[in-house]
C-alpha cells in the first residue's frame, strides 16, 4: 500500500474555502487502485490541515497523477485556499492491528487520526522497525478504541517513517496517551533512535472522507 501524506497551511480566512475545495476530491472514489482518503485540522494548529490518501501501489497512484489529478485540482481551485503544501509518499511496511478488521475498515470507521512523522538515525532503522513490531504494535492493539493503523517508510528517504492510527473518539485516544503511551515510549527508548519527530492528532472531517 502507498500512502500520501499531505500537510497544508491556511489562514482563518481561507479555512472555509479550503474545506469546500477539499470536498471536491470525492472524485477519487472508484478510481483504479484508490483505497481511501481522510483528513482534518491539526488539534495543535487549527490552520494546518492533514490529509492521508491511500493507494494500492505506486503504479495506480502514478496513473492518477498523470491522467486525473490536475483536472480535479483545477476544478477545485484549491491552490487559492492555502499558503503552503508539503507532500510525502510512503510505502506501507507493517500493519498495526486494532479492533477493526483491517486498516481500510479503520479508515472508514475512525473519527480521530493520529500521525507521527519520524526521522530516524540511519543506523537505527532496524531497531525502529523492530520496536514498532514488538513493542508499539502489541501495546497499541491493547488500547481501547484503537481501530487499526499502519507503519510506512518514505519512498525517497528510508530513514523517515510515518505511523498512522485511527481511533473511535478523542476520549479513547486521550486515555491511551495518559496510560499506555508513556510506558511504551520508555520501553522503546524512543529518544535514542529518533533525530526528529512531528505529531498530529486530528478530528476527521466527514465531508473530506472518500472511502
Amino acid at each position: 500500500m502507498l500512502l500520501k501524506w499531505i500537510v497544508c497551511s491556511t489562514t482563518k480566512e481561507m479555512q472555509t474555502a479550503f474545506s469546500t475545495a477539499q470536498e471536491q476530491w470525492a472524485a477519487l472514489k472508484g478510481l483504479p487502485g484508490f483505497l481511501g482518503q481522510v483528513g482534518g485540522w491539526n488539534s495543535k494548529n487549527p490552520f494546518q490541515a492533514g490529509i492521508l490518501s491511500c493507494w494500492q501501489d505506486e503504479t495506480a497512484y502514478q496513473h492518477f497523477m498523470q491522467h486525473i489529478h490536475d483536472d480535479v485540482y483545477r476544478r477545485s481551485d484549491q491552490r487559492q485556499t492555502y499558503l503552503s503544501i508539503a507532500v510525502t509518499l510512503f510505502k506501507g511496511i507493517l500493519a498495526i492491528p486494532g479492533s477493526a478488521v483491517d486498516f481500510l475498515s479503520a479508515l472508514s470507521q475512525g473519527s480521530i487520526l493520529r500521525v507521527t512523522d519520524s526521522h530516524v538515525f540511519p543506523e537505527q532503522r532496524q531497531t525502529f522497525e523492530q520496536n514498532q513490531r514488538m513493542i508499539w504494535n502489541p501495546g497499541m492493539a491493547e488500547a481501547g478504541g484503537m481501530l487499526g493503523g499502519v507503519c510506512a517508510q518514505a519512498i525517497e528517504d528510508p530513514s523517515r517513517y510515518l505511523v498512522a492510527s485511527l481511533w473511535d473518539d478523542a476520549q479513547a485516544h486521550q486515555a491511551y496517551l495518559q496510560t499506555a503511551f508513556p510506558l511504551l515510549r520508555e520501553r522503546a527508548q524512543l529518544p535514542q533512535s529518533i533525530q526528529h519527530i512531528e505529531g498530529w492528532v486530528m478530528q476527521l472531517e466527514k465531508s473530506w472522507q472518500v472511502i
